[in-house]
C-alpha cells in the first residue's frame, strides 16, 4: 500500500462529529465558526450603537470610513468595505437624511459625487469608535500580547488564503 494509501484519514481539527460515530456537521468548519463569530460580535455592537448612538453597525462602518477622509465616493467605501455598492447606497441616504453626512458633485466629474461627514457625523463616528475600541480591547484581555501577534497573522493569512479561494486561484481548495 503506498504511504498516502495508508494514513489514516480524519476529520481537519474542528471538524470531528458531535457524538462518537455520529459525522461531522458544518458547525465545525473554520468558515461556520468564523461566521459564527462575526454574527455574534456584529450583533452585540448593532444593539449597542442603535441603544447609545441612533446608528446601526452597518451605518458607522460606512461613516467611519467617510469620516476618516477628506470626501469619498460610493464606489471607494464599496471597495475599502469589500460589500454591495446597492447596500453602501442607501446607507448613504440614511445617513444624509439623518445629518451625518453630505454629498455634492465632483466639479472634475459632474458623474461623481463625494461625501463627507458633517461635523455632526465625525462627532457621532468619533464616540462609536471609541466604544469600539473597548470592545476590542476587552475581547483581547485574556490574550497575552504573543497570542494576540498569532491571532493576527492567522486572520491575516486567512483572508489571503479566503481571496484565493475567491479569485480562483490555481491550487485552492
Amino acid at each position: 500500500m503506498s504511504q498516502a494509501g495508508s494514513r489514516r484519514t480524519e476529520p481537519a481539527p474542528g471538524v470531528r462529529g458531535r457524538a462518537r460515530g455520529q459525522p461531522p456537521d458544518v458547525t465545525g468548519l473554520l468558515g461556520f465558526r468564523l461566521f459564527r463569530l462575526s454574527n455574534t460580535l456584529g450583533l452585540a455592537a448593532e444593539r449597542r450603537y442603535i441603544r447609545e448612538f441612533g446608528v446601526s453597525l452597518a451605518d458607522w462602518r460606512c461613516l467611519s470610513v467617510i469620516a476618516s477622509r477628506d470626501g469619498c465616493t460610493v464606489g471607494e467605501v464599496c471597495a475599502h468595505l469589500g460589500i454591495d455598492k446597492a447596500w453602501v447606497s442607501r446607507t448613504f441616504a440614511r445617513l444624509a437624511a439623518r445629518g451625518l453626512i453630505d454629498g455634492a458633485r465632483d466639479p472634475s466629474d459632474a458623474r461623481r459625487v463625494v461625501h463627507r461627514a458633517t461635523r455632526r457625523g465625525r462627532d457621532v463616528s468619533a464616540r462609536i469608535l471609541e466604544a469600539a475600541q473597548a470592545r476590542h480591547r476587552w475581547l483581547l484581555q485574556e490574550f497575552g500580547p504573543g497570542e494576540v501577534a498569532v491571532l493576527d497573522r492567522a486572520l491575516a493569512t486567512l483572508q489571503r488564503r479566503a481571496q484565493a479561494l475567491l479569485d480562483d486561484s490555481p491550487g485552492r481548495a
